[in-house]
């Protein structure tokens, strides 16, 4: 079963057949013209998906997709350090004219919105394998106020983890504001509703009072407030690259590390890698937000090959 932000439940088979369906429908508006109709049956559907799902799993997700509509002999699951590996070859040869050597281990950071995992590949006969893997949860907050928006108003509680989203990967160093937008109705009604005060009464007393100016539905943050909340979740992720070089016997073997993932977009993120793993090559490319589509993408096209 799968609990939606405000805690009502569906079976997960109903709630995977409903968003492969709808991703299809808003593939297919995309896509069709007339003068190039797109055709379900002639695409290759790539899934990426965990190297420890099981069989089951598999079987049930492939059940999904035949249900929304996918012709079944064009479904391709590839698990995600095969995404990475696809990833990481073309991002290669795209900046840096190279190609992944044999023999050579890659470690692949994958940090998105609230996971951060970290997964060793070797180049073993121009195929992928999985030598390590360690996943890491980045604890969010979970005040009151949150969890009553989530429950109350999850589409404004989606759109402040959006904004979160964008502000990670866009906040730089030198940055002396950052504005960030706020369902500000929403937030005003629950704050009267539990804490008695108004939104802008909330910030005013708050230990960031000094620090914060409320305009309209945009909030005025003072940079040196966002990066200081950032340094816990950069603090955990650096920690968990340190554990994976500890745990990993053959750790000296990595020559390279590549980010991946939308936070792997922000400057202070990078600044903090490259600082701690300073006697390593790492690797960011403009699009790592989008590496597991773009391996996936890879993946498929050389199964037509």
């Amino acid at each position: 079963m799968f609990a939606d932000v405000t805690g009502k439940v569906l079976p997960a088979s109903h709630v995977l057949k409903m968003f492969i369906k709808a991703f299809v429908y808003h593939i297919t508006e995309e896509l069709d013209t007339k003068d190039a109709p797109f055709k379900i049956d002639e695409t290759r559907w790539v899934v990426p998906v965990s190297a420890d799902l099981t069989e089951t799993s598999k079987q049930i997700l492939r059940s999904c997709a035949q249900q929304a509509g996918l012709p079944f002999g064009q479904l391709i699951l590839v698990t995600e350090a095969e995404a990475a590996f696809a990833y990481c070859q073309s991002l290669m040869d795209r900046n840096h004219n190279q190609q992944i050597q044999e023999g050579i281990e890659y470690m692949v950071v994958d940090i998105g919105g609230s996971v951060t995992d970290i997964t060793v590949i070797k180049n073993e006969t121009n195929e992928a394998t999985e030598k390590y893997y360690r996943t890491g949860n980045d604890c969010g907050g979970t005040a009151s106020v949150m969890q009553s928006l989530k429950k109350e108003a999850p589409d404004a509680h989606q759109a402040i983890i959006r904004e979160c989203e964008q502000i990670k990967r866009k906040v730089k160093g030198n940055q002396d504001k950052i504005e960030m937008r706020v369902p500000y109705a929403c937030l005003n009604n629950i704050c009267l509703k539990i804490r008695d005060e108004n939104f802008l009464s909330v910030i005013s007393t708050s230990k960031y009072g000094n620090n914060i100016i409320l305009k309209g539905d945009t909030l005025r943050i003072e940079a040196d407030i966002v990066h200081t909340l950032f340094m816990s979740t950069i603090d955990k992720i650096i920690l968990l690259m340190e554990d994976m070089f500890t745990d990993y016997k053959d750790a000296h073997n990595v020559a390279d590390i590549v980010m991946i993932g939308g936070i792997s977009e922000c400057i202070l993120v990078q600044e903090a890698v490259r600082q701690k793993f300073f006697h390593k090559s790492v690797i960011v490319s403009e699009d790592a937000y989008l590496a597991m589509v773009i391996g996936a993408v890879v993946c498929g096209s050389r199964s037509c090959q």
